[in-house]
């Protein structure tokens, strides 16, 4: 099983297309994860699959690469307990 978070590290001016706005409903808010793994680790047992996405319609990968080094940063321990990862779309491959 697998929980969407929401980065909160934005990338878009235009907050209607802006999946890691304030107030999204896509995906937890990564400091909110981060308080519930510090104060219930075993709260997040059995999850093992992440889920973020962050930009739309970009050519730009370094939002990407900042968008992990940034998960990797706000919730280290729990990622340790992850087997798989879905970035989601946002970024053209052409």
């Amino acid at each position: 099983m697998g929980i969407r978070i929401n980065p909160q590290l934005s990338f878009l001016n235009d907050p209607r297309y802006d999946p890691c706005r304030p107030d999204s409903k896509l995906g937890v808010p990564s400091d909110k994860l981060a308080k519930l793994v510090e104060a219930d680790y075993d709260l997040l047992e059995g999850i093992s699959g992440l889920h973020f996405h962050t930009n739309c319609d970009e050519k730009d990968f370094s939002g990407l690469l900042a968008t992990v080094r940034h998960i990797k940063d706000v919730i280290p321990r729990f990622l340790k307990q992850i087997n798989g990862v879905n970035m989601g779309g946002g970024y053209l491959i052409q």
